[in-house]
């Protein structure tokens, strides 16, 4: 979609009975002809209501609903009839490109109450040698798995640096601290405190303060997300979903204390006398 020198791609989902929106939040399902139901977060964007009209390649739909949680990460979607489809592809701007465009991808399959899905899923493929059939879930995972070749490499690159810088973070904090309680560690080793006791002192509070950080960092996250999705809507971002919070907690543990391990060493090497000196 293009208007006013802002472009924006959309993914246009094409269903016939079923397999349209399942949370429509305003308006109605497509009833009639040329009728589009888009993503909130493309309403929000350019300002869209119910009944205004959207050009898409030079062909003009109607929005007749939006709905809600309908979008991928970077790219909302779009719902139109099959009928719309076929005029869709003969009067815009692809016409002339038509025969690279499929005009079937999937087929949804409602089965009979009490049929079994798994004979049902055979007997489709034994009957049509080039028909693969799949169930929702199987459909999910590879388009998990395709989100992760896609953007893979480049999050995983991005973790590892984000990771590295917060394990150096760490250990210059924890290794300036240490450095201006050298005194007090002193004092400890004269009492008798052995160097697993201070290391582990080191650690617990390496551990503590991430502890400490990582609520910060959520709410900063959540503000920063807020901002993000206000300017630019069509971007998804979750900010606060619990088992990603849950994996990047131990992950942050896992960094405080390798970035801890660098004033032990300074820990290993306080003379005790130290105390005693002027």
């Amino acid at each position: 979609y293009d208007r006013d020198g802002r472009k924006t791609p959309i993914i246009i989902l094409v269903f016939d009975d079923a397999g349209g929106p399942t949370n429509i939040i305003l308006g109605n399902p497509i009833s009639g002809d040329r009728e589009i139901i888009i993503d909130k977060s493309l309403a929000k964007k350019y300002g869209f209501a119910v009944g205004d009209p959207i050009e898409i390649s030079d062909f003009k739909f109607t929005i007749a609903g939006i709905s809600s949680n309908s979008s991928a990460f970077f790219t909302p979607f779009a719902f139109i009839n099959y009928d719309d489809l076929i005029d869709f592809y003969l009067e815009s701007e692809i016409a002339a490109d038509i025969a690279t465009f499929p005009f079937l991808s999937f087929l949804l399959v409602d089965i009979e109450p009490g049929a079994d899905p798994r004979e049902v899923a055979q007997r489709i493929e034994d009957s049509i040698a080039a028909a693969d059939v799949f169930f929702p879930a199987e459909l999910a995972q590879k388009d998990e798995a395709m989100g992760r070749d896609l953007l893979g490499p480049i999050l995983g690159l991005l973790l590892f640096v984000s990771y590295t810088i917060g394990a150096l973070v760490v250990g210059m904090f924890m290794f300036t601290a240490v450095r201006a309680r050298m005194r007090s560690i002193g004092v400890l080793k004269a009492l008798g405190f052995g160097p697993a006791a201070l290391s582990m002192a080191v650690f617990s509070e390496a551990w503590v303060l991430t502890l400490l950080a990582i609520p910060v960092g959520i709410v900063l996250a959540i503000a920063i997300a807020s901002v993000i999705t206000t300017i630019a809507p069509v971007y998804l971002i979750l900010a606060a979903e619990p088992a990603a919070v849950a994996r990047t907690t131990l992950a942050f543990l896992a960094v405080a204390g390798l970035g801890a391990v660098a004033p032990i060493r300074q820990i290993l090497q306080v003379d005790p006398a130290i105390v005693f000196r002027g």
